[in-house]
C-alpha cells in the first residue's frame, strides 16, 4: 500500500484539532447502537488521552506528512481560498 503513496499526488485536507475534536463530539452522541453520553469536557478529556474510537490526530497527520507527493491543505484555508491551495499543487 505503501507503494501507492509513491506514485500518486495526494491532497490531505486537515482540519483543526479544535474542529474535529467538536465534530467527533456531535458524531459519537448521534451513533445509533453507542451514543456517547458525556460532555464537550469529557470528549476533550477523551481525546488528549487516546482514549477515543477514532484517533489519535496527532498521529495520524504526522504519519502523512513525512510521504512524498503530499499537499496539505488546512481545511479553514480551503474555504477561504480554495484556488489558491490547489494552484500551488
Amino acid at each position: 500500500m505503501f507503494f501507492f503513496y509513491l506514485l500518486n499526488k495526494i491532497i490531505y485536507i486537515c482540519r483543526n484539532i479544535k474542529d474535529n475534536v467538536v465534530s467527533m463530539y456531535n458524531m459519537l452522541r448521534n451513533f445509533p447502537h453507542e451514543k456517547f453520553e458525556g460532555t464537550l469536557d469529557d470528549m476533550v478529556d477523551l481525546y488528549i488521552e487516546n482514549k477515543i474510537w477514532f484517533g489519535p490526530w496527532h498521529g495520524h497527520v504526522d504519519q502523512f506528512s513525512v510521504l512524498p507527493n503530499i499537499h496539505f491543505i488546512h481545511y479553514e484555508n480551503l474555504l477561504m481560498v480554495i484556488y489558491l491551495c490547489l494552484k500551488s499543487f
